[in-house]
């Protein structure tokens, strides 16, 4: 095989061949240069007279040059053409080319010599390089994450997926493969039957392309065999979508379980109230039975068990007391008391708390006063009886010496109602426990209540929109308030009916 000659070549093309601006050789079938134009010879760094007779391989690095020898040469040997995407030059400046070559015939002579092309390509391939090393650490980065991460380019093409994500998908019976694309998954999920009502494919790539860089998008997909996966997905940097995939349905059916659990425990308790609410007059009427009995017995008994039986009496009452403010409570929980507003008398209703409360009082040396004025407010007059009876019964109960106050004020539109007393007070870390249900102040020689009044306190006056407060310091004694509104043009009650303390 001759080489090509430019000496012996048309003017016209030996011209084109040393000025043109592609980095043009000629080879012969050893893969040694035959002729060089200027801009070959300045890529490989060498002179035109130089490079001629020596072989390519020379100036490229070794690596290089054993590839362009075991496999290009004979490639361009059997198929007459062959090619290179990179050959690192020999140099050391890390500077690449491609080699593409085909058989030519000389135009004079008509002997064939590889007329070949040279392409400095060192910025793509340091760039392929740098993006194979970003993706070689993104997958080293995701590799050992618990949980699924793919990544899906700017068209929804699958880039990347985790071992973990390929974990899930072979769970549920689908093998994920590099280039896929969403829009193929999605359809592939619906024709084999593998998720739960799933949404139509436009409606899910529609979220996809509304989904706004800085926000994440999380739902949950329900598979056929009875798997749940969480989905994170998130706009990346260069317009994709990462997504992150968590097999949540051990979590799912034990919420499932609780929430079960839950509804089962929550029937149960309104059954038992309900019940209790529904059977609040039998449960009485046995107790007032006992009291009325009580009073005739004590009528027939001489002084020497006149001790005795005033003891009895005080377990009963204290017994009624209990039961009055659990089935109280039991028809708050079971929403069957509703306020019925309406015109009552403040102080209509603070006389008959004092009147009931006097006797227990003067039992214990109490000075019980009362001072609130001749004003009307709207409320419920039972629910405000009670709410006033359950503070002032607390006040006598915990008060050893001094008095009790039932007072108001009034305050722009609002009456506020006032329960002072001289007892043991409380600091204010313990003002915000009294409220919970059966909780009762640990005081020497104080009698005991049920724990429920001050509950009760609270959610009937929530229940009536009313304002609940409370001050107090130690030793000093404390205050309890309620504000109801004045009334406005609302009918008023003539009588008020009494209603039992707490």
């Amino acid at each position: 095989m001759g080489e090509y000659d430019s000496k012996t070549a048309a003017p016209d093309t030996c011209f084109l061949y040393l000025r043109s601006p592609a980095a043009l050789l000629c080879l012969d079938e050893n893969g040694c240069v035959g002729n060089i134009n200027d801009t070959a010879a300045r890529l490989l760094g060498c002179d035109r007279e130089e490079a001629q007779g020596r072989p390519l391989a020379n100036y490229l690095a070794p690596s290089s040059a054993r590839f362009f020898r075991a496999c290009v040469l004979p490639q361009l040997a059997q198929a007459g053409q062959g090619e290179a995407s990179c050959l690192e030059l020999g140099d050391g400046s890390g500077r690449s080319v491609s080699f593409s070559g085909h058989w030519e015939a000389d135009p004079a002579s008509g002997r064939r010599f590889c007329l070949a092309m040279l392409a400095d390509v060192t910025a793509r391939h340091r760039a392929e390089a740098a993006a194979a090393l970003a993706h070689a650490r993104l997958r080293d980065a995701v590799g050992g994450l618990p949980f699924g991460f793919c990544l899906w380019d700017s068209e929804d093409r699958l880039l990347l997926a985790n071992d973990e994500t390929l974990h899930i998908f072979e769970r549920i019976g689908y093998e994920l493969a590099p280039g896929q694309s969403f829009a193929t998954l999605f359809r592939d999920f619906i024709s084999c039957g593998l998720m739960v009502s799933p949404p139509s494919l436009e409606e899910v790539q529609e979220a996809r392309r509304n989904l706004v860089a800085g926000t994440l998008r999380r739902h949950e997909v329900k598979f056929t065999d009875g798997r749940t996966i969480l989905i994170l997905d998130w706009r990346s940097s260069e317009g994709g979508i990462a997504s992150l995939y968590q097999d949540i349905t051990a979590e799912t059916t034990m919420r499932a379980q609780l929430r079960a659990a839950r509804r089962r425990a929550e029937r149960a308790d309104l059954s038992k109230t309900r019940f209790l609410a529904a059977a609040a007059h039998d449960l009485r009427q046995p107790l007032q039975g006992l009291s009325l009995y009580l009073h005739v017995l004590s009528s027939r008994l001489g002084d020497d068990q006149a001790e005795l039986m005033g003891k009895v009496e005080a377990c009963s009452a204290s017994l009624h007391e209990m039961l009055d403010g659990l089935l109280d409570m039991t028809k708050l929980e079971a929403g069957l008391m509703q306020p019925e507003v309406t015109r009552v008398s403040a102080q209509a209703v603070a006389r008959r708390v004092a009147e009931g409360l006097r006797e227990q009082a003067g039992r214990k040396g109490l000075e019980l006063r009362l001072h609130v004025p001749a004003l009307e407010v709207e409320s419920d007059p039972r629910m405000l009886e009670r709410i006033l009876m359950n503070l002032a019964s607390n006040a006598v109960r915990y008060t050893k010496a001094g008095g009790v106050l039932i007072a108001g004020r009034r305050r722009g539109d609002r009456l506020r109602l006032e329960v002072w007393d001289t007892g043991m007070g409380l600091p204010s870390d313990r003002l915000k426990v009294i409220s919970r249900e059966f909780h009762r102040p640990e005081t020497a020689g104080a009698e005991r209540g049920s724990g429920l009044g001050l509950t009760i306190v609270q959610r009937l006056s929530h229940l009536l929109g009313h304002s609940l407060d409370v001050a107090s310091r130690p030793d000093r004694g404390s205050v309890f308030s309620v504000e109801v509104p004045l009334a406005v043009k609302l009918p008023c009650r003539e009588r008020v009916p009494a209603i039992a303390a707490s």
